[in-house]
């Protein structure tokens, strides 16, 4: 919740959403998709007018519990989000032209949220970070990780598997076996990395972020700063659901 209202930042939460909402009006496998939209992000660009009516509606979605403070505020729209006054019916009508110069020249810094279980599968974090190969892209991944025991409950809140076979718990079982199976998968993948690599990405436990949320957030801004371009990106890859 804290990285939309930093001034430098241009944050998009969840943005596979607009992915999964947009496949069927497109010939591209989720995968090619996926890695399409996302790089297209991460560089500031934002030309496929599919992509861009279902940013202009979500990400100005007044009840949106993730609002973008980037997309609906100046120069995007007359008013900051905070301001009595805002209202996304007075923001201009959204062009790539004028998205891609908000995020390339009102913002030093991109954030992106990525779920992983919204990747491609067999993909996970591998494909996530394959976003980051393009040369014009300095990208810094934070893999934030938490205690099963507390992801599976708000999982199951918001339906992200359901329970079967009553008392059996089977489904808490099943659910409970992938994501520990794909949390130790991630990272191990990231151990294994070659040193260079692995020094853009820090692994954070969420539970350490509550405990001290802004000591992590002053490690995070550090990663940043060893970025040596102006315009850089973060990935924040979650193992959680939107609710956690």
């Amino acid at each position: 919740d804290a990285l939309p209202i930093y001034p430098d930042v241009f944050y998009m939460y969840e943005p596979l959403q607009t992915v999964e909402r947009t496949q069927g009006k497109f010939h591209l496998n989720y995968d090619s998709l996926v890695q399409k939209f996302l790089t297209g992000v991460l560089q500031c660009k934002f030309t496929d007018q599919v992509f861009l009516k279902d940013i202009e509606t979500y990400y100005r979605k007044p009840l949106h519990p993730r609002i973008s403070h980037a997309i609906a505020s100046p120069p995007l729209c007359p008013y900051n989000i905070s301001d009595p006054r805002w209202d996304p019916r007075l923001c201009a009508k959204m062009t790539s032209e004028a998205l891609e110069n908000a995020c390339k020249n009102s913002y030093t810094l991109t954030v992106i949220k990525v779920l992983l279980s919204r990747m491609p599968r067999k993909g996970g974090i591998r494909k996530a970070l394959a976003v980051c190969d393009s040369p014009d892209i300095d990208c810094k991944t934070v893999l934030l990780v938490r205690d099963p025991r507390a992801v599976i409950p708000s999982s199951l809140s918001v339906n992200f598997y359901r329970e079967v076979h009553g008392v059996a718990k089977h489904g808490t079982r099943m659910f409970s076996y992938k994501i520990c199976k794909e949390t130790e998968e991630s990272l191990n993948f990231v151990k294994n990395l070659p040193p260079w690599q692995r020094s853009k990405i820090k692994v954070l436990r969420y539970e350490d972020f509550a405990k001290n949320p802004l000591d992590e957030m002053k490690r995070l801004f550090d990663l940043d700063r060893k970025s040596t371009r102006l315009n850089s990106s973060h990935v924040a890859l979650s193992r959680m659901p939107s609710s956690a």
